[in-house]
């Protein structure tokens, strides 16, 4: 008997003169609505795509931050003048020749990440980071217009975090510096681990600095525009556009999360469509509320 059937049930008038029948009739119209209710439960939303895309962004721009303000300063490739990279970090040259022409390469090391929290060493910005990164510039350093190559591979460790939960960054980057400010960042099939499983991400983004806060990278402000392809945890590929640039201030408490910004997501095998709002409330906060907006329901997240 279908779900209609059931509710639709007719009796002859005779039959509701009946004092039983009267007493059987809710009983079944009641085992019929909980027949329907069975069978018609309401699939409940994930956002797996949407989380993993911001983690994924997360890691890339806290990464980027770090290497940008390495090579920014005045003084090329040390701590000393880096406003981002911790007391504690080290250098190490693979190839320290200024005048040689063919490029510099230098190991950033964050330390292990170690057994007990926090994990890693805290940064100015606010994030615990460990591992590794091999930061290598092609050609003269001193150009306006340059490429620098950031190596993270699975044996370099290298995590980002709040020192409780920590991320691991698998992969390379490209960064070609378009003059001065202005930066294309590319990515391709990076991976990114934490408890919650493995994604990949790709990238092609534009980001512009809006508000330069003096040497390094601290107190300054950029946009990031354009597009990226995913696959989530779960193994659901994702494709992603920026709608409004993602702007992002570097300092402590903003270093996990863009400030404003909106993106359009997709999971073309589900039919899937989401639209992500990072500042909901339009006061753009440093917090981690954003708005997603999927087939039309929309909610407040808090990401992680």
């Amino acid at each position: 008997m279908s779900c209609k059937q059931a509710i639709s049930l007719q009796l002859l008038p005779d039959t509701m003169k009946n004092p039983m029948y009267r007493l059987i009739i809710p009983i079944l119209v009641l085992l019929s609505l909980h027949a329907c209710k069975e069978q018609y439960v309401e699939v409940q939303e994930d956002f797996h795509s949407v989380e993993d895309n911001i983690k994924a962004e997360v890691q890339c721009y806290a990464t980027f931050d770090v290497v940008s303000d390495l090579i920014s300063t005045e003084k090329l490739y040390t701590n000393e003048g880096s406003t981002l990279l911790p007391f504690g970090s080290t250098l190490s040259f693979i190839d320290s020749s200024y005048d040689d022409g063919d490029g510099i390469e230098v190991f950033l090391d964050f330390g292990d990440l170690g057994t007990q929290a926090p994990h890693g060493i805290l940064c100015p910005d606010g994030l615990y980071r460990s591992g590794k990164l091999r930061v290598s510039i092609e050609g003269n350093f001193l150009a306006r217009e340059k490429t620098i190559l950031v190596d993270f591979p699975e044996s370099s460790g290298f995590h980002t975090g709040d020192g409780e939960q920590m991320t691991a960054f698998v992969g390379s980057m490209k960064i070609m510096q378009k003059g001065l400010g202005k930066h294309n960042v590319k990515v391709d099939q990076i991976e990114v681990k934490d408890a919650s499983g493995t994604l990949t991400w790709s990238c092609d983004h534009l980001i512009e600095v809006t508000h330069d806060a003096g040497e390094g990278q601290y107190g300054d402000t950029y946009e990031v525009s354009g597009t990226s392809t995913g696959t989530n945890r779960n193994g659901v590929a994702y494709s992603c556009s920026i709608d409004a640039n993602l702007e992002k201030t570097l300092e402590k408490g903003c270093a996990e999360t863009f400030k404003r910004g909106q993106l359009s997501i997709s999971e073309t095998e589900r039919s899937k469509n989401m639209r992500v709002d990072y500042d909901p409330y339009g006061d753009g906060a440093c917090d981690n509320a954003i708005l997603v907006d999927i087939n039309g329901k929309r909610t407040i997240l808090e990401i992680d």
